[in-house]
């Protein structure tokens, strides 16, 4: 692993601890890099924001889980694994999602669903951008009426969910 990755990674988990803390909006530049024990140029070298960071972060994280099989192989199971995620790190996802930081929560969710979608073998897309992008939005919709919910049902539940609307999913035959 690079030293750059390595520091991306500090700063990420300095973040999450900091939000165990305190609320997002409450998150400053300065409490993650007191907490990792740089100076402020580390932090704005690698990021823009707070908000790119919480993204680049949950993003890897989930991605992690992630085996390249399941990206060419099984989408049920890399979304299966962005909710045992979720669910592993509730905690942190409720904090994230009541808070500020909540539209880096969903861009993370969408994009991973949507590289998932878009690399599935399997799914008869007719406008393969238009239909992943519906997917993908239904996806992130359902976490987040699940994280809302309180994570009540099982991950495979909520899998269950998805793969019934993705079987109904038909192309529309207008025009």
């Amino acid at each position: 692993m690079s030293s750059s990755y390595m520091t991306k990674r500090a700063l990420g988990n300095s973040l999450k601890a900091v939000l165990l803390e305190v609320p997002f909006h409450k998150v400053t530049v300065k409490k993650i890099v007191e907490h990792l024990g740089v100076n402020r140029q580390t932090f704005y070298y690698y990021f823009q924001d707070i908000q790119q960071l919480l993204t680049w972060t949950l993003k890897e994280e989930i991605q992690q889980s992630l085996s390249e099989d399941v990206f060419f192989e099984n989408w049920r199971l890399g979304l299966l694994r962005i909710l045992f995620y979720i669910q592993q790190n509730e905690q942190l996802c409720r904090t994230i999602f009541a808070s500020m930081g909540r539209g880096a929560y969903e861009k993370a969710i969408y994009e991973i669903a949507y590289e998932l979608f878009w690399k599935a073998e399997d799914l008869d897309l007719r406008d393969r951008d238009f239909d992943v992008n519906v997917l993908a939005v239904t996806f992130q919709g359902l976490v987040d009426q699940w994280l809302e919910q309180g994570l009540e049902e099982e991950p495979k539940q909520v899998l269950e969910g998805m793969c019934r609307v993705v079987s109904m999913y038909r192309p529309s035959q207008v025009g």
